[in-house]
Parts: structure tokens; sequence; C-alpha cells
């Protein structure tokens, strides 16, 4: 499972695109945007929300595995702490990547079951984690950062 964003379709930054792109720094660009990509998908983890700030639904019962371990923690005086969402092993959260191809920033959730809780289906609740559709503002924000950020850098060392 994957999420792509075009550079070009980001209107706000046309004009630092275009220098960008007469420069030959779209290559460069695209690797900081999915690494800035990656650090919105594991705040989205942190704050259990989608990318859009909607709260992920919550989780219906507890796994024994983690109630056990719950009551172990507590026995043994060590702080109990609350159950994550979509964090049971932390497989999935620690499997996003980032692989921009060309002129294309791309994040990636190689896990088999990142389209499942992305998607949502009869059973599980949809608890997206990369956007799906328009780009929500906070990550247009930070992509656009990193396209001025870019741009002054490169600009400076001219």
């Amino acid at each position: 499972m994957g999420c792509s964003v075009n550079h070009a379709q980001l209107s706000q930054v046309e004009k630092v695109l275009g220098v960008i792109i007469s420069k030959g720094w779209l290559g460069e660009l695209a690797q900081r945007i999915s690494a800035a990509g990656m650090k919105l998908v594991a705040d989205e983890f942190k704050t259990e929300t989608d990318p859009y700030g909607k709260p992920w639904a919550p989780l219906k019962r507890e796994r024994t595995r983690n109630r056990h371990a719950r009551l172990r923690a507590a026995a043994a005086g060590r702080k109990v702490k609350g159950q994550k969402i979509l964090q049971d092993t932390g497989r999935m959260k620690n499997s996003v990547g980032a692989a921009p191809r060309g002129f294309t920033a791309r994040l990636v959730i190689p896990t088999w079951y990142a389209a499942v809780h992305q998607n949502g289906s009869a059973k599980i609740p949809q608890r997206m984690m990369l956007p799906n559709g328009d780009l929500p503002d906070r990550w247009r924000r930070v992509f656009e950062k990193e396209s001025n950020l870019l741009l002054a850098q490169k600009m400076e060392l001219r």
C-alpha cells in the first residue's frame, strides 16, 4: 500500500517549484517530501488520528495477550500503559518508508494488512494512515515548507 504526491499538483508552490524544476532540484525535493511524509505518518500513529485530523475508531476489545501483559505489569508494580490503536506489535508503524521515484515523492507501508486498515472492511473500521484524494492542509503546509527550505538553501549556496 502506498501514497504518491506529484509535485505538479501542489498549486500553492508553483512559483517555487518553477525555480526548483528549472535548476534540476526536483529529485532532491521528492526525497525531502518523502521524508517529511514519514514524519507526518509517525505523528498520526502518536496521536491516533488520520491525515485529516479525524480520530481513529477505538478498539472494540482488548486482546487476551495484552490484557495478561497489563495484569503482569500491574502485579510487578510497573506503570501500566493504555493500549494503542494499530500498534499491537509495532510492525506496521515501523514499516512506514519513503520510496521516492524520480520526481515523485512516495510513502509506502508494506505490510499486507495496511490496506485493510486504510480502507476498512466489513469487520474492521477504517483507520486511514495516508491521504486519500485531496492533500490535507497540514500535509500541504509541511510540503510547502520543504520546498521553500530547499529553495532557500540552494539559492544561499549560489
